[in-house]
């Protein structure tokens, strides 16, 4: 019965999240983020790099011919309603490749390696460097990439 008050609700039935896949590592956007804030966590996460590969879940805006996008991700305030697009403390250079995929916008599933580059003032940001960016439809926790 529960599934049917949900269809006449238009309620979204929760999608179940992808299996790891070998030699991949899962990361959620906020971890990504604070990773570039901590000296030792950046080593430990170069040192994963080299073996292994990073995936991340995000929302995307970008023009098709940048070289770099930001992701975003949904931030909560009271209530699932009120969820507003922040962006993202990450980049993601794209894939070189034509046949890698450049989504314009929406949901995106991105594998690729982290690294992280210092501004002028200093600060770390964590830029992570996509071998393949695949459309999805979205995550199964939308707030939690």
């Amino acid at each position: 019965m529960l599934p049917i008050v949900f269809f006449l609700l238009k309620i979204p039935w929760p999608q179940v999240d992808e299996p790891p896949e070998p030699g991949v590592l899962s990361l959620k956007q906020t971890e990504a983020e604070k990773i570039a804030a901590d000296q030792d966590a950046r080593d430990f996460w170069k040192k994963q790099m080299e073996t292994q590969d990073a995936r991340l879940l995000g929302l995307m805006e970008a023009d098709r011919s940048a070289q770099v996008a930001t992701l975003w991700r949904l931030q909560i305030n009271c209530c699932y309603a009120d969820a507003v697009p922040v962006e993202a403390k990450l980049d993601v250079e794209m894939p070189s490749e034509p046949n890698a995929g450049r989504p314009k916008k929406g949901w995106v599933k991105i594998i690729g390696k982290l690294d992280f580059r210092q501004s002028p003032r200093g600060e770390y940001r964590t830029l992570m460097k996509a071998k393949s960016v695949t459309p999805i439809s979205g995550p199964a926790n939308p707030l939690d990439p």
